[in-house]
């Protein structure tokens, strides 16, 4: 609740890198799925002066980060 945008994008990346790294067992015989995420960054009150604004705008980014393919993060206002 009380980090810095730069900290929050920070902390975001680190999750999935450790997202992306995870191996899940699933039995001796069985392949390792890889599991990827894609998130979308919005700050209050960089971005947004309410709470529907902010959550709105972190959607935004979602789509786009899901669009720009796997394992990705998309921060608003910041260029791709």
């Amino acid at each position: 609740p009380y980090a810095d945008p730069a900290g929050l994008h920070k902390a975001a990346l680190r999750l999935l890198l450790n997202i992306s790294q995870h191996r899940f067992f699933r039995g001796v015989d069985a392949d390792e799925p890889q599991v990827t995420a894609s998130m979308g960054l919005a700050f209050y009150p960089h971005n947004a002066a309410s709470t529907e604004e902010l959550i709105a705008a972190a959607d935004r980014m979602l789509y786009v980060a899901k669009a720009g393919g796997k394992n990705c993060l998309r921060v608003f206002g910041k260029t791709p």
